[in-house]
């Protein structure tokens, strides 16, 4: 979970249909969102921060406004240390005033290989994106700039090494730092330069640290190209998430895909396939 340790915050079903916390999400006030939190719960700043994945003293920071939080990373640890439902994310991660799931789901059964889609990748559960992890038997692939979320998850390790242990084919194929189009990247989403690189080197040491647990099965590379989608694959499950100039990722619609073989699964498989060949391996 996000929340080191820690277990989530139980709030009301009610806490999340109000207006104030509506609004605090939509506009991303994070300071009033945890005052709302403290008067609903009773919490202390350093519970609050365990939950979230914060210092006490961060959460201090963030109550007084000496601290801003803009990082989708971090957001994504407050939606998940809360459990936040999916109409809150939609507010959070969309800037909707109005509760909405954000989700539409489709029918397998009927042929469709997507069977979920969201608004925003922010909506996305970490229960749902550490499912495909779990379930992989033959194929593990993480492909994407950075594939954050997974590298700092502190319950992939072991289900990446369980997954090496089953006989997976586990790659993880993430922008290389060096690329020089990385800049770009940074500024389309109107980060400070350098933050990208930043965020993939932090995510190949982790990787790294769980290759070298998880022994030859798995592999790292880096490609130096344009990005242009996030896909993690568990043998015939997918999420997948383009990406969109100008959004940073936890905005961008995602889906998910249940394989039918010769359809638009298979197009994905190709495309991470290329650009694996494509690639150089990853040396610290």
């Amino acid at each position: 979970m996000w929340t080191d340790g820690g277990a989530a915050i139980a709030l009301a079903p009610d806490f999340w249909t109000t207006s104030q916390t509506i609004d605090a999400l939509a506009k991303r006030d994070i300071p009033q969102f945890f005052r709302l939190v403290q008067r609903e719960t009773g919490v202390t700043q350093t519970r609050l921060g365990v939950a979230v994945g914060l210092s006490q003293a961060q959460v201090s920071e963030v109550m007084s406004g000496s601290r801003r939080v803009s990082s989708v990373d971090v957001l994504a640890r407050i939606a998940e240390g809360l459990a936040m439902p999916v109409a809150a994310r939609s507010a959070l991660f969309m800037g909707s005033r109005v509760p909405a799931s954000g989700v539409a789901v489709a029918d397998h059964d009927a042929g469709s290989e997507v069977t979920a889609v969201y608004a925003a990748r922010g909506l996305v559960s970490r229960p749902s994106w550490n499912d495909v992890v779990l379930h992989a038997n033959r194929h593990l692939w993480l492909y994407g700039m950075a594939e954050l979320g997974y590298a700092l998850d502190d319950d992939v390790p072991d289900l990446v090494e369980r997954a090496a242990q089953r006989g997976c084919d586990i790659r993880v194929l993430l922008l290389d730092p060096e690329y020089s189009g990385a800049a770009d990247v940074d500024a389309g989403e109107g980060s400070p330069p350098g933050t990208l690189a930043t965020r993939t080197r932090a995510a190949l040491a982790r990787y790294q640290q769980m290759k070298d647990a998880a022994g030859p099965a798995m592999q790292i590379r880096v490609f130096s190209a344009p990005p242009t989608v996030s896909v993690v694959r568990g043998d015939d499950h997918m999420i997948v998430t383009p990406y969109l100039r100008f959004f940073v990722g936890g905005n961008s619609p995602t889906m998910e895909l249940r394989r039918a073989t010769g359809k638009m699964f298979d197009r994905y498989v190709k495309h991470v396939q290329r650009t694996w060949d494509d690639a150089k391996e990853w040396t610290p």
